[in-house]
């Protein structure tokens, strides 16, 4: 719904404009703070549905989101421990940033890690393989994983969807604004 602002031309009436300009310019700023904060939980939720279509799911712990008010930004993140010397495990976080763009010489034939000017297979043992303990105690062998991509398709739906949920959150804001006034 458009609102149309009508004025007099007094003073008074000059003041009265300006405070509605004021009043939708708070809304539409709203509905756009409210926009990227919704769309940075979406992204998130996609992330994890992304982790647990492809059996992920166990791990999804260290993925977090957060939106800075100040800045008006949101971001999905990995928080990872790393890997741990003494026993040689890696973490949650480490398990997805693996994940994500792939390892040894399977993650480098997928091509997603060299387009964004990655190496991936830098002990180049990719072809021979490598064995890696797991949190049991065991071992196992691998030559590596090809990447998964859950960020990354998240990032692209989002960036498709981004004006649809800044929309949505501005009629939300804006609509209340007419309500108010009517």
């Amino acid at each position: 719904m458009l609102k149309t602002i009508t004025m007099v031309l007094s003073n008074r009436g000059l003041k009265k404009a300006i405070k509605q300009l004021d009043e939708y310019q708070d809304a539409l700023d709203k509905g756009v703070k409210r926009g990227i904060e919704l769309a940075t939980q979406i992204a998130y939720r996609k992330v994890i549905e992304n982790c647990n279509e492809g059996n992920l799911g166990a791990f999804t712990d260290a993925i977090k989101w957060e939106y800075n008010k100040k800045t008006n930004t949101g971001k999905v993140y990995v928080k990872s421990e790393g890997y741990n010397q003494n026993n040689g495990v890696v973490s949650d976080g480490m398990v997805i940033i693996i994940n994500e763009f792939g390892s040894g010489i399977e993650g480098s034939a997928t091509g997603y890690a060299r387009q964004h000017g990655y190496e991936i297979n830098m002990s180049k043992k990719g072809a021979i393989g490598w064995a890696f303990p797991t949190k049991d105690g065991e071992y196992r062998w691998t030559h590596g994983i090809p990447s998964k991509l859950m960020f990354y398709f998240a990032y692209e739906d989002i960036k498709r969807e981004l004006g649809k949920y800044v929309n949505v959150s501005i009629d939300g804001t804006i609509g209340k604004l007419y309500e108010k006034q009517e």
